[in-house]
């Protein structure tokens, strides 16, 4: 679970991708609302950066995160996020454990 401005987001990984937050209209005025979010790269503003968000027991900021308006809210990190990680799969369990290089 990813953790915004105090506005706990469903997260998966994605080893091979990028940043991605799906939410509703609704929930992105509240994360705009916050401080801790910024609408757009430049110009484009299909993108946006998160300078502090919880994860497990991490502060993260995500930079270039894209920002997609859908039903379902669903925060995927990807590769810029887990590359700063190191990660132990246990299958048995069905987990994933995360730790900061």
């Amino acid at each position: 679970m990813l953790d915004v401005d105090g506005l706990p987001l469903p997260s998966i990984m994605d080893t091979g991708g990028h940043e991605r937050l799906t939410a509703s209209p609704d929930i992105w005025r509240r994360l705009s609302k916050g401080g801790d979010l910024t609408v757009g790269r430049g110009e484009d503003e299909d993108f946006v950066s998160v300078k502090r968000a919880n994860y497990e027991k991490y502060v993260v900021a995500l930079p270039d995160v894209e920002k997609v308006v859908g039903d379902k809210t669903l925060a995927t990190l990807g590769y810029p996020f887990l590359r700063n990680c190191r990660s132990t799969w246990n299958p048995a369990k069905g987990d994933v454990t995360l730790e900061r290089k």
